[in-house]
């Protein structure tokens, strides 16, 4: 199920993260996304995202989500500022 809304992408992604849908996970992406790690680090690979949200699953992770603030810009296009704590 695609989001309709900016809001909607960081509740998908609480809830096909916290039920393990790796998939639904990852359409929730452009075809084109990457990592930036935590560090700075330059992004990584699409394939590198699916890695890392798989490590995520694979551990039983639960993330609550929780958006502090949405910038949008056009009719198809926002910045999500989220808060999130995960669990495993």
């Amino acid at each position: 199920m695609p989001a309709r809304t900016p809001e909607e992408c960081s509740t998908l992604v609480q809830a096909n993260l916290n039920s393990g849908n790796l998939d639904a996970l990852m359409a929730l992406y452009e075809p084109s996304a990457c990592l930036v790690q935590q560090d700075g680090s330059p992004p990584r690979t699409v394939a590198a995202l699916r890695q890392s949200l798989a490590a995520f699953i694979a551990v039983a992770a639960t993330i609550k989500t929780s958006i502090t603030k949405v910038i949008r810009a056009g009719d198809d296009l926002a910045v999500l500022y989220t808060d999130w704590t995960i669990t495993a």
